[in-house]
């Protein structure tokens, strides 16, 4: 397991489920394997801890009142919460991530 920090860099090994930062409609999405992603501050009230794509691909459904809105995440996106293979216990816990989805880069 990896524990969450502020400033961590990570990178995917294989395709992984993300969520966007919508409060009211999250939607989800994914990060295509060897995307590179960086935490970027603090988890949440509900421990959704936010990161930064540095370099990779995936997509992400932003979802609204008239429907849905997919798009590409490239170089340099932001607004997404880990999913997949991250565990959390309490409140403003950044919590784990899984090995088999994520390692950790210097």
């Amino acid at each position: 397991m990896i524990k969450l920090r502020k400033d961590l860099k990570l990178r995917t090994k294989k395709k992984v489920r993300i969520k966007d930062n919508c409060w009211t409609m999250p939607g989800g999405g994914f990060l295509n394997p060897g995307t590179v992603v960086f935490v970027t501050s603090g988890p949440t009230r509900i421990s959704d801890v936010p990161f930064q794509v540095l370099t990779g691909t995936g997509q992400i459904t932003h979802r609204h009142v008239a429907g849905e809105t997919i798009r590409e995440i490239e170089d340099g996106s932001s607004g997404f919460f880990f999913s997949e293979g991250h565990k959390t216990s309490s409140p403003y816990d950044f919590g784990t991530l899984d090995t088999e989805y994520f390692e950790e880069i210097t």
